[in-house]
């Protein structure tokens, strides 16, 4: 069975401040499924869907720690920010991990390792990591990759928190049900300091009610605690 060379060892332990002693699962690690195709063996696949659940769980450690008083919508939509295959693929590509990739003859063609796949194998080695050194080492990573991009991410974030969240819930509700969001408002007190309510439902089910001092604001915070609870029913919920 290949393993990893004492060069490829060297390189993933300045990367990652662990040094494998399975060298033939750091070298599955980095095998694209077109190698695979073409040379037999297994790819990064299995680790990959390994890696995406614990990065997930360390980012949303750290973000908890980091800012405990942050709602928890905007604190789901920020990990998603920092979890997504764009921002993975920029630490792949910050990191220098194409060059250490296997990759069959139409992958290896290209000019540049696209941004998704280099996202899939951060997430490869993090499976990676887990399996042979186990959760601590992987934290220890994320803080090391992830966790100084997360205050630029924040910002971005802030920016536009309102379309985002509004219009992030939309996407995923039509694409996994065919469903559009219902918002209902309500306003409270006196009119010159009134305080609006949004209350937004899939399918005639109240998922989550929001306030602000505007409509926008209700909206977005109702929005964002949509999000957060669909999120927690996890990918394969049923439709409400």
């Amino acid at each position: 069975m290949s393993t990893a060379s004492p060069e490829l060892l060297d390189r993933i332990e300045a990367l990652t401040g662990h040094r494998f002693t399975d060298g033939a699962l750091l070298l599955r690690a980095l095998t694209h499924p077109s190698w695979a195709h073409e040379h037999g063996g297994p790819d990064y696949q299995r680790l990959e869907f390994l890696g995406d659940a614990v990065v997930g769980l360390c980012v949303t450690r750290r973000l908890v720690e980091l800012y405990p008083d942050v709602p928890e919508g905007d604190l789901t939509d920020l990990r998603q920010r920092v979890v997504a295959t764009k921002a993975l693929g920029r630490v792949g590509r910050a990191m220098g991990l194409g060059p250490l990739l296997r990759l069959g003859g139409s992958e290896a063609a290209k000019a540049t390792v696209e941004a998704r796949i280099l996202g899939d194998v951060v997430e490869a080695l993090l499976g990676a990591l887990l399996t042979e050194a186990g959760y601590t080492t992987c934290q220890a990573v994320v803080d090391r990759w992830l966790v100084p991009h997360v205050e630029g991410l924040r910002t971005e974030h802030a920016a536009d928190a309102v379309k985002n969240a509004v219009n992030r819930l939309q996407e995923l509700t039509q694409g996994r049900w065919g469903i559009t969001p219902d918002y209902a408002f309500d306003a409270v007190g006196p009119a010159h300091a009134l305080t609006f309510t949004a209350t937004v439902s899939l399918a005639e089910e109240a998922l989550a009610t929001g306030e602000g001092r505007t409509k926008k604001a209700a909206m977005k915070e109702a929005a964002s605690l949509a999000l957060a609870i669909l999120d927690r029913r996890g990918r394969r919920a049923e439709a409400p």
